[in-house]
């Protein structure tokens, strides 16, 4: 698993863009406006659109790339995750 780590407006979403054009594992997000907005993205910065999905969509698949785990994490469990951690396999 690989981890991108770094603040908002550091292109961490345009890598796992990337990512989802060499491996065509699809992005996964919060709700459709943000699947929208990172199908976009991706039209605007590479020229073809990468697969994205919702949570519940990301169930059709057997890998995933997360965008946002801190914030998908708060919304599968409905409380806002104070901290956590990842292992790295």
């Amino acid at each position: 698993m690989q981890l991108i780590i770094g603040g908002k407006g550091t292109g961490k979403t345009k890598k796992l863009i990337l990512m989802s054009l060499e491996t065509g594992a699809p992005i996964v997000c919060e709700d459709d406006a943000e699947k929208e907005a990172i199908a976009r993205k991706s039209l605007d910065h590479f020229g073809r659109g990468c697969t994205v999905c919702t949570i519940e969509e990301a169930k059709e698949f057997d890998t995933v790339l997360v965008r946002d785990a801190g914030a998908l994490l708060s919304k599968l469990l409905g409380a806002t995750v104070a901290g956590m951690s990842i292992t790295n396999d």
